[in-house]
C-alpha cells in the first residue's frame, strides 16, 4: 500500500487510518488470544501464527493503518497485549 502511495506522488500516512486497513483483524485477534491461552496450558507446538501476528500489528502501527478504537483499554487487542 506505501509502495503505491509512494509511486503516486503521495506522501506517506501520517496519522491513524480511521477504519482498520485489515477487516478481519478482529478474528486474528481471537485466534491469538486462543493461541496465547493454548501456549500458557502447554498445548501449542509451534509459535509461528503469533509470531506472524505480532509482525503485521507491528507493520500496521508502523504505517499508521491500524484505527485507533483497537487500542480502547477493554478491547480484545489491549487484552492480547497486556497478556
Amino acid at each position: 500500500k506505501e509502495k503505491t502511495r509512494r509511486s503516486r506522488g503521495q506522501r506517506p500516512r501520517t496519522k491513524p487510518a480511521s477504519l482498520t486497513e485489515d477487516s478481519c483483524l478482529w478474528a486474528y485477534v481471537e485466534e491469538a488470544r486462543r493461541d496465547l491461552q493454548n501456549l500458557k496450558q502447554g498445548r501449542l507446538q509451534r509459535l509461528g501464527n503469533l509470531e506472524e501476528f505480532e509482525d503485521n500489528v507491528t507493520r500496521m502501527i508502523n504505517t499508521r493503518s491500524i484505527s485507533l478504537d483497537v487500542f480502547l483499554e477493554t478491547s480484545s487487542f489491549m487484552v492480547w497485549w497486556e497478556e
